[in-house]
């Protein structure tokens, strides 16, 4: 016989799964909770090939309501929103089941899901226009022509940014990668960039190795990634012969603005150091101290975000986050560190006061140091794709600041995230 079970557990209303379960689980189910405009049903006819003639008993509920199946289906508990159930209450046989017939339903069923969910998330999209802050181009333009090599430079939106950043006298270019490219990607945008100085290096993976030896050389202050893959740009960053690492370990740092003139949230660490230890955790939290103190924050506010604002030993980012607490005011560093602290009491004072947690940071956090990579990550996306928000992004630590925008970066964006480079210079 055959034994399988699919689910769908479906929440916008009138989207569409199906559980398909014959003789899948003994024992059963003894209560199906359906909620209002869900269809159920049975099939009614198990000796010939299941088709849709075959279903029967289908009624839509005008409520919410449970239902007693009987005899008792081999199902799975199902809750279910405006959705079609369809069950069975008697074994099938491998001979009568058309496993192409359910493949089909269910790709039919799954079709309308998806439709109805990329639906409802495009209504979240932000269609506002990403704009470069205020802040940081003033506090930039304190230093004017700072030599930069632009790493693999040929390509439309890399070119735009560092026009950009030109115009605004922020930086002198040097662009790096394959000649033909980068002049007829400059012509395209009308841009004369024959002042400049340009080297050819044909092969992408070897311009990493040109910008970081013209750093190691004092001959940029600042490497700019262009099309280029992160992973590649920052391996030749970090090689020693270079001599291009500080005192603290490498880290990245998201300086997030809606509009022009926007005091800044700062989210660290979302694109370098991937799952943080301890003793890297407070590398990251020196690093964006002293990126918080250039941009103007004098004592800045950080949030050390868990899941929690408790310490449980089920959830390990809360027991460091403690940690971190500790240590930070130990150290006697130039902010006021809290953590555990989750998101929401991080920056809302309504939580944090809801929830009774007083500190000097909950509700009004200037910077949220992340457990991991993907929450920085997923954080800094989720700011720019529902809320339009600019993110500038560098990488700071170093002997000199690195710019690793993602490829589909907006020129607004790599804009700020030179200017958030210049302002972290020495």
């Amino acid at each position: 016989s055959a034994n399988f079970v699919i689910t769908l557990d479906v929440t916008p209303p009138g989207a569409a799964a199906m559980i398909i379960t014959p003789n899948a689980i003994s024992g059963g189910v003894f209560k199906i909770k359906i909620n209002m405009y869900a269809t159920i049903g049975r099939i009614i006819n198990w000796e010939i090939k299941p088709t849709i003639k075959s279903f029967g008993d289908l009624n839509t509920f005008p409520k919410s309501s449970s239902f007693n199946p009987r005899p008792k289906p081999n199902i799975i508990n199902a809750k279910i929103i405006g959705a079609i159930l369809v069950t069975t209450s008697k074994v099938l046989t491998s001979k009568c089941l058309d496993y192409n017939f359910f493949g089909n339903l269910f790709r039919r069923f799954f079709s309308i899901y998806m439709l109805s969910f990329l639906t409802y998330l495009k209504k979240m999209l932000s269609n506002k226009e990403i704009v470069c802050p205020n802040n940081l181009l003033d506090l930039a333009h304190k230093k004017k022509g700072v030599k930069v090599a632009v790493v693999n430079a040929g390509k439309p939106l890399p070119m735009l940014s560092v026009q950009d950043a030109v115009n605004e006298n922020l930086i002198e270019p040097i662009f790096i990668g394959h000649e033909v490219e980068i002049q007829k990607c400059a012509e395209d945008i009308k841009w004369d960039i024959s002042k400049y100085e340009l080297i050819h290096v044909p092969v992408e993976n070897d311009t990493a190795k040109i910008a970081a030896k013209l750093a190691s050389d004092g001959k940029v202050q600042i490497i700019v990634k262009g099309h280029i893959h992160t992973d590649v740009l920052m391996k030749e960053v970090l090689k020693r012969e270079y001599n291009l690492l500080g005192k603290t370990r490498l880290s990245h740092i998201w300086h997030m603005t809606i509009d022009k003139e926007d005091k800044p949230l700062i989210i660290t660490d979302g694109a370098l150091n991937v799952l943080p230890n301890l003793k890297t955790k407070m590398h990251i939290l020196k690093n964006v101290v002293n990126f918080s103190n250039r941009i103007g924050i004098e004592r800045p506010k950080v949030s050390v975000l868990s899941a929690t604002e408790e310490v449980l030993e089920s959830v390990p980012s809360s027991i460091e986050a403690a940690e971190i607490t500790k240590l930070a005011t130990k150290e006697n560093l130039n902010a006021d560190v809290f953590g555990p602290l989750a998101f929401d009491n991080s920056i809302s004072k309504k939580s944090a006061a809801i929830k009774g947690i007083k500190n000097l940071v909950a509700g009004e956090a200037d910077v949220l140091l992340v457990p991991s990579v993907e929450t920085g990550n997923a954080l800094v996306k989720m700011l720019i794709y529902f809320s339009g928000a600019c993110a500038a992004g560098v990488v700071v630590g170093g002997k000199v600041p690195v710019v690793i925008t993602s490829r589909s970066d907006e020129a607004q964006a790599r804009l700020a995230s030179i200017a958030a480079a210049v302002v972290a210079l020495d």
